[in-house]
């Protein structure tokens, strides 16, 4: 995405990497909306062994996070370091303004 500037109803491949030394396994979390804090974009999962889509209570909105050992659907845990989690990100179709990605990493 270049100058983090989005083109309405674009595919943008992302990356979220994790580097930890004293960590053992990872995980992440991202959810990406505009500034009224509506849902951005969708988020479409190009690796299934390693990510999922879900709605997060309270806030009801789509985001990706990891998979592993205490995520609901089945996975392989992330163990490596750095560890690298993929997905799309299709930006809205229509222009919304700023968009913020709020994510979080854990190892």
């Amino acid at each position: 995405m270049p100058g983090w500037i989005y083109t309405p109803g674009t595919v943008y491949h992302m990356t979220v990497t994790i580097n930890d030394n004293t960590g053992s396994i990872f995980g992440f979390s991202c959810v990406g909306l505009d500034e009224g804090l509506a849902q951005a974009g969708t988020i479409t999962i190009t690796d299934n062994m390693h990510t999922h889509t879900s709605g997060a209570y309270p806030i009801n909105k789509q985001y990706v996070t990891h998979t592993g050992i205490a995520s609901p659907l089945p996975g392989t845990a992330t163990y490596s370091n750095p560890a690298t989690f993929n997905f799309d990100w299709t930006a809205p179709s229509s222009n919304m303004g700023p968009i913020t990605f709020y994510f979080d990493g854990i190892a």
